[in-house]
């Protein structure tokens, strides 16, 4: 039987298209896919900005003042009314205060004074106080409120009480005074303050690291409208200009002082910077610096510890994190084998190089770095040749092997996009910072761009 022609006819399978379009996505999405994995694994580089600062480490203080100073009482009960403005200057026999047993004469001399106003000088008093306590206020030390409402008080008080004694002589002149009113003057000259803390005629000898570490210490205000006892304090006097001032030091602190003879502080109270003779001792495992002062006792009357802040350490230079530190060894090639190229005023020496036509060794000039010249020897970068198998000549002939390492310490600068290593010198240094020398030799410069984590750098490795 004869076969059909449609029974000769094969079908081919159908030829699948290659897609290149897939094809290029799957590449591209599994490069992508590398490289985050990679960015992902590698130690990250943050980068960090030199800047131009000044670093010091331990320069906060505190002193408690030493003066001449006693608490007078009362020698009767009774209400109190003062004539004198705190920090203001008594003379022997002044009137400072009365006393009212059941608070008559009081009544009546506030009855008769009118209303009161404050002068230009109390104006500018009250808002000097405001002021300090703006600045200096801290949640820490929130009883500093407290005091500054108690002194403002006292500033309006003070200039009530001596309106009153204006009134007092005419009073005393138009009715007298009876038996129960005492006016009470002073028995020495000296400058009145109206707070006490227990440590009036406290010594130097008495001073311990203990006192500046009780957290029991306070203040009282004697200026109080409260009826007195018979024995009470009422007003403290300073009998002299003269005081002094004991600083505690830690012992970095001590070191640095003790071989000067002087010592710079700021009293932060209000900026006043001094700088004075101190005689340095140590008293059990405590260092302290004694200052005699014999100005400015009046601005600190009514204070017993200041802080101060020490003129040490304040170096200027660039400021760097400790963490972008690191060392590198060099080779040190003594000065006298480095030359100068041929077309060029590049520095470099001559490496004895086997020479295949002469079947020798000739000196070949090599351009490197100096990264540092310590007067005998400069730095070169110990990667560029091979540790104790390079040979080099002195242009005087000497040769030597390239095996004598030194170590410096540097940061990884990647101003350029790639880790370069960058000499410092430290100038200062705390735990988190160190401050550097400017202008050094393949050294930093503000604004550069530093690796924050050297460990994490690797040299010449480019990081964009």
């Amino acid at each position: 039987m004869a076969k059909k022609a449609s029974d000769n006819i094969r079908k081919l399978k159908k030829r699948k298209d290659l897609n290149i379009g897939l094809i290029i996505f799957l590449f591209v999405f599994i490069y992508i896919a590398i490289n985050i994995g990679i960015y992902l694994t590698k130690d990250q580089l943050s980068i960090y900005e030199v800047q131009a600062d000044k670093l010091a480490q331990n320069n906060m203080a505190v002193a408690v003042i030493l003066r001449e100073e006693e608490v007078v009482t009362t020698q009767r009960a009774g209400y109190i009314n003062y004539y004198l403005r705190s920090s203001e200057r008594v003379a022997k026999n002044r009137a400072v205060y009365s006393i009212d047993e059941n608070r008559d004469i009081y009544e009546k001399l506030t009855a008769d004074s009118g209303s009161v106003s404050l002068t230009d000088e109390d104006i500018v008093s009250i808002q000097s106080e405001i002021f300090s306590f703006q600045r200096n206020f801290s949640t820490m030390d929130y009883q500093r409120v407290y005091d500054t409402k108690y002194d403002i008080m006292n500033q309006i008080q003070e200039r009530l009480d001596a309106n009153l004694l204006e009134n007092l002589e005419e009073l005393q002149d138009s009715t007298g005074l009876p038996s129960s009113f005492q006016v009470v003057h002073s028995d020495q000259s000296g400058i009145v303050s109206y707070y006490m803390d227990g440590l009036e005629g406290l010594t130097a000898e008495a001073v311990t690291g203990a006192l500046f570490e009780s957290e029991e210490y306070a203040k009282t205000s004697l200026r109080t409208s409260d009826i007195k006892e018979a024995g009470s304090p009422v007003y403290k006097i300073v009998t002299n200009d003269n005081w002094q001032l004991i600083i505690r030091l830690d012992e970095e602190q001590y070191a640095y002082f003790k071989e000067k003879g002087t010592i710079t502080f700021t009293i932060l109270k209000d900026e006043r910077k001094l700088t004075k003779a101190a005689e340095l001792y140590q008293s059990g495992a405590d260092y302290f610096a004694s200052v005699s002062m014999d100005r400015y006792m009046i601005q600190y009357i009514d204070e017993r510890f200041l802080q101060v802040e020490l003129a040490i350490n304040a170096e200027e230079g660039l400021k760097i994190p400790q963490t972008a530190i690191t060392e590198k060894e060099f080779y040190m090639v003594p000065l006298k084998y480095f030359t100068k190229g041929g077309d060029s005023d590049a520095d470099g020496i001559l490496v004895e190089t086997y020479d295949e036509e002469s079947a020798q060794m000739i000196p070949v000039f090599r351009e490197v770095e100096i990264y540092y010249d310590d007067g005998t020897y400069g730095y070169i970068d110990s990667d560029e040749f091979e540790f104790g198998k390079t040979r080099i000549s002195a242009p005087d002939g000497e040769q030597m092997q390239l095996n004598l390492v030194g170590k410096l310490e540097g940061v990884y600068n990647v101003n350029k996009g790639y880790a370069v290593f960058r000499r410092i010198e430290r100038m200062y240094e705390n735990e988190d910072y160190c401050i550097v020398r400017k202008d050094t030799s393949n050294g930093l410069a503000v604004y550069d761009q530093i690796v924050l984590d050297a460990a994490v750098a690797v040299e010449q490795a480019i990081i964009y």
